[in-house]
């Protein structure tokens, strides 16, 4: 009887949010239409044992980003949903007084996921330029780490360099999920203002190159702005006034 009384609740919000939905899915874009490609540039921040501004923004910003830029290409499929691949490059840096320790990387970053247009999920018929989306994605990352003694800039450990900081044998790699919001401001047919802030969540402890003691692995966040060309728009001729396309 329990099951039923919230399977009874249920329906009612299941519908809702089909009636959301489904305006969404009532006119996907054919296979040429909402194809783009961008760039984009911003600052990666680190979490891990070497870091110590987590709760700070200001000081996490400037003792712990370092900055990155990456390109994406994506194509929508209907008002709602993106699919793309985006691929990032940059360096992360950090610092732990209490351990007498710091480091820095390079890296890059490539990643296939989805976009969701929430601004469209709410409201579905809405003109609005400007729309905030919900960013998941998959993918991987290879990187090089070096670490210091912070009192006197010993050499003291390092993934993929020598002591000297010259490259050695093969880049450490690693599975990466992006997740985040993002947000866009369509100019044109043609181009949008984007931006993003997504939070790194994968399955290594040596991005800073120290193992820490929790078990919990590092993390990074990359928070950018970039610009968007779709290289074929939306056909208007065959679509509602109000219904705008997505704007990329």
């Amino acid at each position: 009887m329990a099951n039923r009384s919230r399977i009874k609740k249920m329906i009612p919000a299941l519908i809702l949010i089909l009636a959301m939905v489904h305006p969404a899915f009532a006119q996907p874009y054919r296979i040429r239409e909402q194809w783009y490609i961008g760039a984009k540039v911003g600052m990666v921040s680190f979490f891990g044992d070497l870091s110590i501004h987590d709760f700070d923004p200001v000081s996490k910003f400037t003792d712990e980003s370092d900055l990155a830029w990456g390109i994406l290409a994506g194509k929508s499929l209907n008002r709602i949903f993106d699919l793309k691949v985006s691929l990032i490059s940059g360096a992360m840096k950090g610092s732990n007084p209490s351990m007498d320790m710091y480091f820095s990387n390079r890296f890059s970053e490539i990643s296939t996921g989805t976009s969701i247009d929430i601004t469209r999920l709410i409201w579905p018929q809405t003109v609005s330029r400007f729309h905030v989306t919900a960013e998941l994605a998959f993918g991987g990352i290879t990187y090089r780490s070096i670490k210091y003694r912070q009192s006197d800039d010993t050499y003291l450990s390092s993934v993929g360099y020598t002591s000297s900081r010259e490259v050695t044998g093969s880049a450490k790699t690693a599975i990466v999920f992006p997740m985040g919001i993002g947000a866009g401001y369509r100019v044109s047919n043609h181009w949008v203002i984007s931006a993003e802030l997504l939070y790194r969540l994968h399955n290594t402890d040596l991005l800073d190159s120290q193992v820490g003691s929790t078990g919990i692995s590092d993390r990074y966040s990359y928070t950018s702005i970039g610009l968007i060309y779709i290289l074929f728009p939306v056909n208007q001729n065959r679509i509602k006034a109000d219904e705008c396309p997505r704007w990329y």
